[in-house]
């Protein structure tokens, strides 16, 4: 037996899980150092794990055959607990991290490397998207307590960029994450790992000492630091309020630097005016003469002299005034400036000490989170962790070395339990092969006639299951079809006592219908049956126009040729004399709103066919045309006219639905009816509209289309595309070869579909077929006359 053939089987709570020993020793160092070890004891060695939970160890099987690994995240607990909805994505990123940590763990345990290079690149691609603090700190403390140095390492890495949240988190623990972030505590824990059984190094004490001393010589310069920043806080208020006070000042004085000046101005004025005033009184003296009379007008001369010296020394002294006053302001204006200036470098000064202390304060407190973060208390509790890891490496040396020793006896026990399978099943083999021919034939028949049985019977169940269901689809018909006939007689009632005569010949209807076996007959109000009373056969009791006006000699039965049900407006005739007539009556106001005739009619087309068929569908049926007129005010005030009553007239409602009378047919619907009926189809119509306004569209183009061969889903109330308006239809025509429904309106088309009809859509009214909703047809064509060629091929 060669090399490819041996497996390795993990066992684990009852399940195995077998692999190549080829590909066992290719990826893992350890696992082939075991199997040599085991080779002299079984060439098919099986290792029990207990450890390690069943998901990881398939994931590590899985690794083995594909060198990649699926986590199955359905039995996570966070998707339990979801039941059904999405699981909180915190604790679901929680347990993806848990999965990917156990193998790496296991990858770690039994020396995969590159099994735990994947789990890594995992692990960092989950918290590549969305970050938690939470999650990582989850992480971390799981990390820790591992031997997986690299594993460590990428921590470090990841927590780089969000130390500040770290840091800032209720559940960040300074001493557990110093192993991690501090390298040279992280290659201590890494040698007391490699020293096993050591428990202490022999620089230990000299190393806490130093650790003591730079712990205590942190704590003062914290402590400085402290009171320095508290200080720094307390100068930096003071000079805050300085500013302010100086921004006060300096802002009085901005406002009464304009009074100021415009004040100096106004003396400056009145300077210039009294010195005028002064210069034309000297004058006035100058101009007297010398010497005066002494007789009776020098007494005169002398009054005025005197009142021209008194004015002048008036004058004189207000100037001294003035001037006076000038100076003092321009000393004041002066001392203010001087004030003004000296307050703001003052200003100037305190602003760079704010920014200067601001700067130092973010200094220290970089300073402080710097020494505070990874120092203070950390470094002894670092100490302490060493401490028990030591201890703890000591415990679980002895535990694994009692461990090995109890493995070691359970193999020995294992060896011998699979040396005694070994020979019940060579015993059991040799048993076997002493059954005769016989025997071992009997027992093929046997085994042969139970496996007939038990197909005869799988078969029988399928069959009854098929019945079952066939039963339940009749007879839902069978209701649908009574339901059908109820509502027909009900219409056809109703329709005779409306009629008075045939439209052909003349003859009155009667008032009465009686069951005749295979037909129907209306009979006159004696009750006896005339020769002008109507037999009308069973499969044409749905009452249109074009059944229960035809006279007696008429032939209504269908033949087995090949039909195409026609969509008649928006299908055969266009709207486009509709949003002409809008066009001619409002087109100029509509455009004076912004709103363009053509989105207008479109609107009240949509509208008018939705009410339609809520109306239908909730059995309060009305007639198109009447529903139609009723919603143009709606539509307008639907298009944001505010006043829609006095924006258009009913005179202008009526032009606009003469309109809808005038509809024209297509360019290419004779070209597609000709080329139908010359493949040997004939034509139908089904239409929401009124009976006669849509024969008049063909009429007016004379366009062969026989009346019989029409009908309006206002003859039975049911309106389009309830299902059962082209049941009626389809009911009376299934027996023929060919059977399609044509129309422009997809909703249309695809409805006829579901009732049975092979389906033609044409795309000229609505140019997106929007197949993702409706489907695809079973013909599709951009015009009519395209429509008539797929038809006829397809039907070839």
């Amino acid at each position: 037996m060669g090399e490819a053939s041996l497996s390795l089987t993990f066992l684990c709570q009852g399940f195995a899980f077998a692999i190549p020993q080829s590909i066992a020793r290719a990826q893992s160092p350890k696992l082939a150092a075991s199997l040599d070890a085991a080779q002299e004891i079984s060439q098919n060695p099986v290792i029990t794990i207990k450890d390690f939970s069943l998901d990881t160890v398939n994931c590590m099987v899985e690794f083995f055959k594909s060198d990649c690994y699926e986590v199955d995240r359905r039995n996570f607990p966070s998707v339990l607990q979801a039941v059904g909805g999405s699981p909180a994505p915190e604790h679901f990123m929680r347990d993806v991290l848990t999965c990917h940590l156990q193998i790496c763990a296991i990858g770690t345990h039994y020396g995969v490397p590159k099994l735990c290079e994947l789990a890594r690149d995992n692990i960092q691609k989950v918290f590549g998207g969305k970050w938690f603090d939470s999650v990582f700190l989850f992480t971390a403390a799981i990390v820790l307590k591992s031997k997986d140095d690299e594993l460590q390492k990428l921590l470090v890495t990841l927590a780089r960029g969000h130390l500040h949240s770290l840091t800032t988190s209720n559940g960040f623990d300074h001493a557990t994450m110093l192993k991690s972030f501090h390298p040279k505590l992280r290659e201590q824990d890494n040698i007391l790992q490699q020293k096993g059984d050591q428990p202490k190094s022999t620089a230990g004490p000299s190393s806490q000492k130093e650790s003591s001393t730079e712990i205590e010589a942190l704590r003062l310069q914290v402590s400085s630091l402290k009171q320095q920043v508290i200080s720094v806080s307390s100068e930096r208020d003071q000079l805050r309020e300085q500013i302010s006070a100086s921004s006060v000042k300096k802002e009085e004085l901005r406002r009464s630097h304009p009074n100021i000046s415009a004040e100096r101005d106004l003396l400056w004025s009145k300077v210039s005016t009294l010195t005028a005033e002064k210069e034309e009184l000297q004058k006035v003296a100058a101009k007297k003469p010398a010497s005066t009379e002494r007789d009776g007008h020098g007494t005169n001369d002398t009054n005025k002299k005197s009142s021209a010296e008194i004015k002048a020394e008036e004058g004189d002294k207000i100037i001294d005034t003035l001037q006076r006053e000038l100076r003092v302001t321009r000393s004041e204006t002066g001392l203010l400036r001087a004030r003004w200036v000296k307050e703001k470098t003052k200003s100037s000064i305190l602003t760079q000490e704010n920014e200067d202390l601001k700067k130092s304060l973010e200094l220290e407190r970089r300073s402080r989170v710097s020494i505070t973060e990874f120092a203070r208390d950390d470094v002894r509790n670092a100490l302490k962790d060493e401490q028990k890891v030591t201890t703890d490496l000591t415990t679980k040396l002895t535990q694994a070395s009692q461990a090995l020793e109890t493995e070691r006896k359970r193999t020995a026990t294992l060896v011998q339990e699979v040396t005694q399978i070994k020979r019940n099943l060579e015993l059991e083999r040799q048993r076997n092969t002493g059954m005769s021919l016989v025997e071992r034939a009997r027992m093929r028949e046997t085994i042969d006639a139970q496996k007939s049985q038990i197909s005869a019977l799988v078969n029988g169940r399928e069959e009854m299951k098929r019945e079952l269901k066939m039963v339940r689809t009749e007879k839902k018909n069978e209701v649908d079809r009574k339901w059908e006939i109820t509502n027909k007689m009900n219409a056809l009632i109703q329709t005779m006592h409306e009629w008075d005569e045939c439209r052909h010949c003349g003859a009155d209807f009667g008032t009465y219908v009686e069951d005749h076996g295979s037909a129907i007959a209306c009979m006159a109000a004696d009750g006896a049956i005339k020769e002008r009373d109507i037999l009308i056969p069973r499969h044409y009791l749905h009452p249109s126009p074009s059944s229960l006006h035809h006279c007696p000699d008429s032939n209504m039965s269908p033949n087995n040729g090949k039909y195409v049900v026609f969509d008649i407006v928006g299908t055969c005739v266009s709207y486009d004399k509709l949003t002409e007539a809008v066009q001619k009556q409002l087109g100029d106001k509509l455009l004076a709103e912004n709103v363009k005739p053509s989105l207008l009619v479109n609107l009240w087309i949509e509208a008018g066919e939705r009410e339609y068929t809520y109306l239908s569908i909730t059995g309060r049926y009305v007639a198109f045309d009447k529903l139609f007129s009723s919603l143009f005010y709606r539509m307008l005030w639907l298009a944001g006219i505010q006043e829609p009553r006095s924006f258009a007239s009913e005179a202008d409602i009526e032009k606009i639905t003469q309109g809808y009378m005038d509809l024209e047919p297509r360019p290419d619907l004779k070209e597609c009816f000709d080329k139908l009926r010359a493949a040997g189809f004939t034509v139908r119509g089904l239409t929401a509209g009124d009976f006669d306004r849509v024969l008049g569209y063909f009429d007016k183009a004379g366009i062969e289309f026989p009346k019989e061969h029409l009908m309006s889903c206002d003859s039975f109330g049911v309106g389009k595309p309830d299902l059962k308006a082209y049941a009626s239809t389809f009911e009376e025509l299934k027996g023929a070869k060919e059977l399609w429904f044509a129309a422009a309106h997809m909703w249309d088309v695809s409805s006829a579909k579901q009732v049975g009809f092979k389906s033609a859509y044409c795309s000229v009214l609505e140019k997106e077929p929007c197949v993702d909703i409706f489907g695809e047809m079973d013909v599709m064509s951009d015009t009519l006359s395209e429509m008539a060629d797929k038809i006829i091929k397809a039907s070839s």
